[in-house]
């Protein structure tokens, strides 16, 4: 009886309660007067920048930036055609990586009833050290997936033992893609908190998934 050559896709997947978020706001100001629209938004970041401040003091935020503020103008138009005069427009945001996330509904109640202050999202995510073994691990948790398959499809037609040949990320290797397929990567789930009536946030799952593609001779 003839070598059987089998190619297979392993998939896995695993979820877990995020360890951080990243949680995203900015000020912004505007008026006729280039000066008093800076000075605007400085007065409105400065309660935030105290606020994260007071937080990394007592451990609840990791990180926070304070990017530099960004300034522009236009001339809008009037319903008659004409040209008004410059309209200045100043935004500063600021991006804060929160380690308590239990704080952070309750930051984000605080600043957002300050004027001016609008909250861009929240971004939930692992420590690089447990990103790094869950993708390890789930990527291993693919491979075996891929062995079960392999063995299924050689037990159905008769043979017993296989050899693996070659194993890869998915569509590394010549075979037919899933329209789903993935490859190993971790997600981060988004969430845009603009909108919201309050801000009562509830962590979302991360999800890691892993797909890999093996070829094995079946005897």
């Amino acid at each position: 009886m003839s070598d059987l050559i089998v190619t297979v896709r392993g998939t896995s997947e695993s979820r877990i309660a995020p360890e951080r978020a990243t949680v995203r706001v900015a000020a912004e100001t505007d008026g006729g007067d280039r000066a008093a629209v800076i000075a605007d938004v400085h007065r409105a970041v400065e309660p935030l920048r105290a606020s994260l401040a007071d937080l990394r003091a007592r451990g609840a935020v990791e990180t926070w930036s304070n990017p530099r503020v960004s300034i522009w103008a236009e001339r809008p138009w009037n319903d008659a055609g004409a040209q008004l005069e410059p309209v200045h427009h100043a935004s500063l945001a600021l991006t804060a990586v929160f380690a308590d996330l239990e704080a952070v509904s309750g930051w984000l109640d605080d600043v957002s009833a300050g004027p001016h202050v609008r909250v861009d999202g929240i971004d939930w995510h692992l420590t690089p050290t447990t990103a790094r073994r869950l993708e390890r691990e789930t990527a291993a948790a693919a491979v075996s997936d891929a062995v079960e398959r392999a063995t299924a499809y050689a037990s159905a037609i008769g043979r017993t033992k296989l050899e693996p040949l070659d194993v890869a990320d998915a569509g590394l290797l010549p075979v037919t893609p899933e329209p789903a397929a993935e490859r190993a990567a971790l997600k981060s789930v988004m969430m845009d908190a603009a909108g919201s009536p309050g801000f009562a946030v509830t962590p979302a799952d991360v999800v890691v998934t892993a797909a890999v593609d093996a070829r094995f001779r079946a005897r």
